[in-house]
């Protein structure tokens, strides 16, 4: 009979908390319950995400009454940082390799906007690809967006091993300013 000593023990625990952990990381994003569009404030002006993984600003601008936006993302893990045109797309390199990111937007109007998103590393033996439908509108007083995905997959890869998680993730925005403001000016 094989006796598991106290000092053991937590550590096995913690093993097999980890264990379960990890094989969560091919689930689905869990939904997140979202607020109610408002039809206050307007879209026009800067917009930021922070999270524990990176930094996120949309800045809208209309362009002959229609809204348009250019992106900036900033890893906070990594080297990885890009900025679109106002077109919502850029190429990119993340230590060496090709990387691509684009936010297409197919609907607008004064109260919601939505689009896909697409974003894909490539590194020699491994990388990432997100690809989704969003929707993207103001709640509370206008000064607050979400970014809600009505279809999402992203899928990780290292040599021959891929993972995928899909769900529906959202984000909420924060209005900075209703003019385009500068990056450095953000409070990240």
């Amino acid at each position: 009979m094989v006796r598991i000593q106290r000092p053991f023990f937590p550590i096995l625990l913690l093993v097999a908390l980890g264990l379960a952990c990890l094989s969560s990381l091919d689930a689905e994003f869990a939904e997140v319950p979202t607020p109610d569009r408002t039809d206050e404030g307007v879209f026009h002006g800067t917009w930021y995400y922070v999270t524990r993984d990176g930094d996120m600003a949309l800045w809208i601008r209309s362009v002959d009454g229609q809204p348009e936006l250019k992106v900036r993302f900033r890893a906070k893990s990594t080297t990885e940082s890009f900025e679109t045109g106002w077109d919502g797309n850029v190429a990119y390199t993340l230590a060496g390799y090709p990387a691509t990111f684009g936010i297409d937007l197919n609907h607008r109007d004064e109260n919601t906007l939505a689009g896909s998103w697409q974003w894909e590393v490539k590194f020699s033996n491994s990388g990432r690809t997100e690809n989704g439908k969003f929707i993207l509108y103001r709640v509370g007083d206008g000064r607050h967006m979400v970014l809600k995905f009505s279809e999402y997959e992203r899928k990780t890869w290292k040599g021959e091993k891929m993972s995928a998680r899909t769900g529906l993730p959202a984000w909420g925005f924060r209005k900075a300013s209703k003019r385009i403001v500068l990056w450095d000016e953000l409070p990240f």
